[in-house]
């Protein structure tokens, strides 16, 4: 077999600037130089004119690296090993924060300082959750899906750490005071609101919840989330203790995912119309 560089269309000049010696096979991925010889006579030749053929079209197609990369991202989303790593990442603020409890690294109101830190926190992961339906949608990144509900229920422990802590630690569970608290103080009830708003969603977060209330259903009550994202913004405004830039920054944020969101279930909605409309509007057969 003659393996001349031109037969049947085999890249050169450019091809070879371009790319080199990378031969892009869609089983393989990546791999150097010709594909070999296999099999025996006429059908080994064949066979390997075939793979010729396919790595020149899959070269002039540059499609096929961006799929090719696709592949590898969603390779590190979907790694046995991610969810863990994940996991120990979103309980590195807790340690660090205990650490510095313990070797009195928190300033001279370290009440107040724990009590914003576990509420930045809640607030963090909750935009984070609100993140992960725009991003799962670009190229390569749909394995981010896999984390979406780990992230949800960081969102929740933290936010139970810091009701905790303002029950325990900062009141200790004096009645007058919460009750105080709780009539007179707007800040207070977003909080509530928002904690409240996020114990439906950690209760049906299991996969046995989902067969129970169905996929439309349960999608229904996990938009709660959008509201207890919003409730937090607000409860973090209303105090009005520092510089209101931050609470500020989170309600932008906040309300940007909210925005696509909404765009897209009416881009949706539209779409679902549209082929519906035209489908009536076919001759039938």
């Amino acid at each position: 077999m003659n393996w001349s560089t031109r037969r049947r269309g085999w890249p050169t000049g450019a091809h070879r600037r371009l790319y080199g010696n990378l031969v892009i096979c869609p089983a393989r991925g990546p791999a150097l130089g010709r594909f070999p010889l296999t099999g025996s006579g006429q059908q080994g030749e064949k066979e390997s004119e075939n793979k010729e053929a396919r790595a020149h079209d899959e070269i002039r197609n540059p499609r096929v690296l961006v799929g090719w990369e696709e592949r590898s991202v969603n390779q590190i989303w979907n790694h046995r090993w991610a969810k863990g790593a994940l996991f120990v990442l979103c309980l590195v603020p807790l340690l660090g924060l205990a650490w510095r409890w313990e070797h009195n690294q928190l300033g001279i109101n370290r009440i107040e300082t724990v009590a914003r830190f576990t509420g930045d926190w809640t607030l963090r992961f909750l935009v984070g959750v609100l993140c992960i339906t725009p991003l799962r949608r670009l190229p390569g990144q749909s394995g981010l899906i896999r984390f979406r509900r780990m992230i949800g229920l960081f969102a929740f422990f933290y936010g139970c750490l810091h009701a905790l802590h303002y029950y325990a630690i900062d009141v200790q569970w004096n009645q007058e005071i919460i009750w105080e608290d709780v009539t007179t103080r707007r800040f207070f009830i977003a909080g509530l609101i928002g904690l409240g708003l996020m114990v439906p969603l950690a209760a049906t977060s299991s996969r046995a919840a989902i067969k129970q209330l169905g996929g439309r259903r349960w999608q229904q009550v996990h938009r709660l989330v959008y509201l207890s994202a919003i409730a937090g913004v607000v409860h973090f405004f209303w105090q009005g203790k520092a510089a209101l830039w931050a609470p500020i920054y989170w309600g932008i944020g906040v309300g940007v995912l909210l925005t696509y969101r909404v765009g897209y279930w009416g881009l949706d909605a539209w779409r679902r119309g549209k082929k519906l409309s035209s489908a009536s509007l076919a001759p039938p057969r």
